[in-house]
């Protein structure tokens, strides 16, 4: 019996020496050799979708969390990890251009030589999709000023590119959400975001059909911002019962970043005036337009501002519609007729007391005149065209009193003259 236990023995050590020693209690490790790294793929044909790992001995319950995968700059991303015994297939992602991957296996209870493996990795590009480069993104804001837009910048113009071309990945859960996109030209793009309530990372990815985005993901940073506190104090307008307002002022504690008309909301009332565009004129201190009044009366305005809480909502403003432009028109009729001069009960204000300070001549049917000129009697001040305003303000012939204006006209060939007569008073 001596005899078999010693082949018995022998062929024991024979297997060992093949397998290796089995991991006792005490922690002892198997020594495994990791042989090659491949990738499938060709840079003429299709991108690399698998790396395949080979190793000398079987490797119990490998997973892809005990790959440590680097993607250089192809921006790989590693995903399942499928097969068994010496061999096993890792699936690839996302890659967006060649270049070199590196693989590392760790594994408890083994001890694995042969790392770090690299090997290259293949993207192909449809040769007819036209080439763009991703360059650079910016996102405004800061920690105290909420992100509301983000800049996209390529080296080249991306014809129909649209919000739907866009994708956010939202990757520290900010809450962020898409909203208009712009092109401002020469590749820049600007894209409007809302609903950001924690500051974090974004993943952005721009796609688009017909096109190859090279570097098509890019992470910025956006930032939530406690909202801003601000007091909206007062709106004053210019203007009196003699003068129609034109301009409203809005005064804040404070400036509010970015301030424009989509902020503002205006009513009107009975004057049925509309508002301009406003514009910062100092610091907290804002302008804006306003026209089409109707009648004097009462306006409002109230203001709101993402990353801003307004108070002092809604500020009034009684807006004046001043006693405008005398008018006085001329037939051809009272041109052509004997009487030398048109007396008109047209009187101009050096001060205004709720009565023009200009007025305005027109003649009637103007385009069956060759020519039209006027001059102020005694003055320098002339004028052509269908139309001459006389103004009260003007030092030439504001002195009190009465005062002559002479049109001359032509038609077929024929010239005709007459004076119309106004008064200038304090």
């Amino acid at each position: 019996m001596k005899f078999p236990l010693r082949l018995a023995v022998i062929f024991t050590a024979l297997v060992l020496l093949w397998t290796g020693c089995p991991m006792g209690d005490g922690g002892d490790e198997f020594s495994v050799i990791f042989e090659s790294l491949s990738a499938d793929g060709w840079a003429d044909t299709f991108t690399t979708t698998m790396l395949t790992l080979s190793f000398n001995k079987p490797i119990n319950g490998l997973t892809a969390s005990d790959i440590d995968f680097n993607a250089g700059s192809t921006g790989a991303v590693k995903g399942a990890l499928t097969g068994s015994g010496k061999n096993y297939e890792l699936a690839l992602g996302d890659i967006y251009q060649s270049g070199e991957v590196s693989v590392s296996v760790t594994k408890s209870r083994y001890s694995i030589s042969g790392n770090q493996k690299i090997v290259w990795v293949h993207y192909w590009i449809d040769p007819s999709l036209i080439q763009v480069y991703f360059g650079d993104i910016i996102a405004n804001g800061w920690e105290e000023q909420t992100t509301t837009i983000i800049n996209l910048y390529f080296d080249r113009e991306i014809e129909g590119l649209n919000v739907s071309d866009i994708i956010i990945t939202d990757t520290d859960s900010t809450g962020i959400t898409k909203g208009t996109l712009t092109h401002i030209g020469d590749g820049h793009y600007e894209l409007t975001v809302s609903g950001i309530t924690e500051s974090g990372q974004i993943t952005v990815e721009v796609t688009k059909s017909g096109y190859h985005i090279w570097n098509n993901k890019k992470q910025t940073q956006v930032y939530n911002s406690e909202p801003v506190e601000v007091f909206f104090s007062n709106l004053m307008a210019n203007g009196w019962h003699f003068e129609t307002t034109t301009i409203l002022t809005l005064y804040f504690s404070m400036d509010i970043e970015g301030l424009s008309n989509a902020d503002i909301t205006f009513d009107g009332g009975s004057t049925g005036a509309s508002i301009g565009t406003i514009s910062k004129i100092w610091n907290g201190a804002y302008e804006v337009p306003i026209n089409e009044i109707g009648e004097s009366g009462t306006v409002s305005m109230s203001v709101s501002k993402e990353g801003y809480i307004i108070t002092g909502n809604p500020q009034e403003a009684w807006v004046y519609l001043g006693p405008g432009d005398a008018e006085f028109s001329i037939s051809f009729g009272q041109i052509s007729d004997v009487v030398p001069v048109i007396d008109t009960d047209v009187i101009l204000y050096r001060e205004s007391k709720g009565e023009p300070t200009t007025a305005t001549v027109t003649v009637e049917n103007p385009g069956q005149y060759d020519s039209i000129s006027w001059r102020v009697q005694d003055t320098d001040v002339t004028g052509t065209g269908a139309s001459f305003t006389l103004s009260a303000a003007n030092s030439a012939y504001n002195y009190i009193g009465k005062h002559f204006l002479t049109i001359s006209v032509w038609i077929d060939g024929v010239p005709y003259n007459k004076t119309v007569s106004f008064r200038v008073e304090y």
